[in-house]
């Protein structure tokens, strides 16, 4: 049985990022498909490692909302960037409208 503090929580939205999709019909029609997200590590050099395969999230760089918040990248981290920009497209999907500080 699992306990409940009485608070209620209502999930209002998807979002995603992942290597075979940052969209839900993008990552559902790979899903669907089978798809792989599967590639080379191309952030840094593997020849030291025993493996050069990984996920990646490289089709997020090429976003337009990774390009719109990219000034969100202050650790030098591109997954920050292009959450904040998958989180603020699905916000004006439903009509929510903020500004970023």
């Amino acid at each position: 049985m699992i306990a409940s503090n009485g608070r209620r929580v209502a999930v209002t939205g998807l979002g995603f990022i992942t290597p075979i999709g940052n969209d839900r019909e993008t990552v559902w029609s790979n899903l669907v498909e089978g798809a792989s997200g599967v590639g080379p590590i191309t952030y840094f050099d593997t020849t030291a490692y025993s493996t050069s395969v990984s996920y990646q999230m490289g089709g997020l760089l090429a976003t337009a909302a990774y390009e719109l918040h990219k000034h969100v990248n202050r650790g030098g981290d591109d997954l920050a960037p292009g959450s904040v920009g998958i989180a603020n497209e699905h916000a004006m999907k439903v009509g929510v409208q903020y500004q970023l500080p």
